[in-house]
């Protein structure tokens, strides 16, 4: 899992990290959804099942659905 800290600008800007966004393929005006689990936030380029986020982060580890809930578990947990 790869973690860096950013701040939140006055607008509620937050820039995502350049080797971020070229691993997730997000360009200038690219949408992006927001998905609050308890507490935190997971950002996935927009019009993306499940099944798609399962291969964003395969690179990570993660093989199946089964594997990204339990990252989801683990921000939840605030592991």
């Amino acid at each position: 899992m790869d973690i860096v800290v950013k701040k939140v600008g006055g607008k509620g800007e937050v820039v995502i990290p350049e080797r971020m966004r070229k691993e997730l393929g997000l360009k200038k005006d690219s949408a992006v959804e927001f998905i609050l689990i308890k507490n935190a936030i997971m950002l996935v380029p927009a019009k993306k099942n499940f099944k798609e986020m399962v291969g964003l982060f395969s690179n990570k580890g993660v093989k199946n659905i089964r594997e990204l809930d339990i990252i989801a578990k683990e921000l939840m947990a605030g592991v």
